[in-house]
């Protein structure tokens, strides 16, 4: 194997493991502040995906709801900040 074939290769699984673990399945899990949680979900390629959860500042469940490539889909529950 010449040099050159070397650092291309090289070059090429850099390349891949970083736009993988770059653009792959991310968790995000925000709070209002320590204990009180905000939005939970996974994105995926910078994208909302999957089933979210939305939490009022009160700690009180505002919304849940699937998404497919950043749009909402499907059926969402939503909730009044008093828990209706």
């Amino acid at each position: 194997m010449t040099v050159r074939a070397f650092i291309m290769i090289l070059t090429l699984v850099s390349i891949s493991l970083l736009t993988s673990s770059c653009f792959g399945p991310r968790t995000v899990h925000d709070e209002w502040r320590p204990g009180i949680p905000k939005r939970h979900g996974e994105v995926v390629s910078g994208k909302q995906q999957g089933r979210w959860t939305y939490w009022y500042d009160s700690g009180a469940k505002q919304a849940e709801g699937s998404w497919h490539r950043d749009y909402q889909d499907g059926a969402w529950a939503w909730w009044y900040a008093d828990g209706r």
